[in-house]
């Protein structure tokens, strides 16, 4: 069986296609650590843990790729640098975190085992074109938004599905967020796959209230979620509302790691707010 997740431009969707699977190194299979100047990018057992500053984007997806044992395919010239520090994720979910905002896609294939491993990613160096849709009407707004209200008061299993689609496919930003919102009231596994595909949404705001969701919905288990994102976020508002949410959260080696990093944001806005949440863990013992 292969199965193919994609991150298209901003926004994430899973696809599962059925194939012969072809000869593959077993998943559990070691993996050289090299070390950079840069840092280290290790992979072990299908994780991906990151220590790295300044790396060259492209540097680093090549030393996943040769250590996993996938093919990395580039279209265009991958630029950009990585600061990350994370503590292992599955290997699929980090890759699509350093190359969220391009499109990118994972193909794969299930290895003599019987586990999958990634065989090949492709990555498009070019963002892809944004989707140019019309204002929606006042009129479609309200009536999308008492749509959200009433599936919010349904089942999970009967409104997840249905705000899940209105948050990855609707044309307002606004319906989003609530949809995002709804989603972390209801706080199931299949809200929080959709309020984590979300974190790519083009929207500053939508993003925001999709971080918020999932801490609602997961609590702390949002840490290395809310730590990735921090790494890769490029709107400092958003920046700052993750350093809030992790100081809300229960202290761990994720949380301190990120905000320790967010002390050297860009943002002064940023800085001050890691400071003073690494200051009150500090006073109270936590």
């Amino acid at each position: 069986m292969r199965r193919r997740s994609s991150l298209v431009g901003l926004a994430l969707t899973t696809a599962v296609i059925l194939a012969a699977a072809l000869g593959a190194r077993p998943a559990s299979e070691p993996s050289e650590k090299p070390s950079e100047g840069w840092g280290t990018a290790t992979v072990s057992d299908g994780r991906l843990s990151l220590d790295v500053t300044a790396a060259p984007l492209d540097a680093v997806l090549h030393s996943i790729a040769a250590q996993a044992g996938f093919e990395l395919e580039v279209r265009g010239e991958l630029v950009g640098v990585v600061t990350a520090k994370w503590a292992p994720v599955a290997l699929g979910e980090g890759l699509l975190r350093l190359v969220r905002g391009l499109s990118a896609s994972l193909t794969y294939a299930k290895g003599p085992d019987g586990r999958e491993k990634i065989e090949h990613m492709l990555v498009v160096a070019a963002p892809a074109t944004p989707t140019v849709a019309s204002t929606p009407s006042d009129a479609t707004r309200s009536r999308e938004l008492a749509t959200i209200r009433r599936l919010a008061r349904f089942p999970r299993s009967a409104s997840t599905p249905a705000l899940a689609e209105m948050l990855h496919d609707g044309s307002d930003p606004m319906v989003r967020s609530r949809a995002a919102a709804a989603l972390g009231r209801l706080g199931d596994e299949a809200a929080i796959t959709a309020l984590t595909g979300a974190l790519g949404d083009a929207s500053p705001e939508v993003r925001t209230e999709a971080l918020r969701a999932l801490v609602s919905a997961s609590g702390s288990r949002a840490t290395p979620t809310l730590a990735g994102q921090l790494a890769v976020e490029p709107d400092p508002v958003v920046r700052r509302e993750i350093v809030v949410l992790l100081g809300r959260s229960v202290e761990s080696p994720e949380g301190r790691i990120a905000l320790d990093t967010a002390r050297r944001d860009s943002d002064p806005v940023v800085r001050s707010a890691a400071e003073g949440v690494l200051a009150r863990w500090a006073s109270t013992g936590r």
